[in-house]
C-alpha cells in the first residue's frame, strides 16, 4: 500500500487485483500495520492471519475485523456492500463519471454503477440552486412586484378558503 495500492490477492473474479489508495486510507493502513509490529506480530500483511505469512481471507477479514469494528462504532445494517454503495456515491456526487466509479469499484462496465451510486437529497438541492445562477433575479422580482404577485390579496384567500 505504500505505493498508494491495495493489493486484492482473493477477489470474485479469482485473480488478484489492485485497488487505488488516498492519502487518508495509507496512514490508516500505515498506522495499523506500525501497531502490529509494536506489538510483534510482524507480517508484510496488513491484516494478517495467525500465520503472520499469510493474510486473512475475505470471511475472517469480515468476522474478525469489520463486524467487530462497525458494532464499536455503534452502527446498524452496515454491511460491505453498504461501504461500495458510500464510495460509488460519494465519487457521482463529487462529479466523477461512470466509467471512473465502474473502474474504481473493478466493474468491467458501467451497467451496476446506477445500481451502487447514489445521490443524497443534499447534492439534489444543491444541484438544483445551481440553475439560479442562470435566472435574473432582478427580473423575478420586478416581474411579483409589477403584477403584485408576491402577496396574497384578502379577496384571493378568501376564495381559496372558501373552497
Amino acid at each position: 500500500f505504500e505505493q498508494g495500492l491495495l493489493t486484492l490477492p482473493q477477489t470474485k473474479a479469482g485473480n488478484v487485483q489492485y485497488a487505488f489508495l488516498n492519502e487518508e486510507a495509507q496512514t490508516i493502513l500505515r498506522t495499523l500495520q506500525i501497531t502490529h509490529m509494536n506489538q510483534g506480530r510482524c507480517s508484510p500483511w496488513v491484516f494478517p492471519s495467525k500465520n503472520p505469512a499469510r493474510h486473512l481471507d475475505q470471511r475472517n477479514f469480515y468476522a474478525r475485523v469489520f463486524v467487530p469494528a462497525v458494532k464499536a462504532a455503534g452502527l446498524e445494517g452496515v454491511t460491505w456492500h453498504t461501504l461500495r454503495h458510500t464510495f460509488a456515491s460519494r465519487l457521482a456526487m463529487s462529479g466523477q463519471t461512470e466509467g471512473t466509479i465502474a473502474a474504481l469499484l473493478r466493474h468491467s462496465t458501467t451497467a451496476l454503477v446506477k445500481r451502487y451510486a447514489h445521490l443524497s437529497p443534499s447534492h439534489l438541492k444543491t444541484a438544483v440552486e445551481t440553475v439560479a445562477k442562470f435566472v435574473d433575479r432582478g427580473a423575478i422580482s420586478n416581474w411579483n412586484r409589477d403584477k403584485n404577485r408576491d402577496t396574497v390579496t384578502a379577496e384571493g384567500r378568501e376564495r381559496c378558503v372558501s373552497r
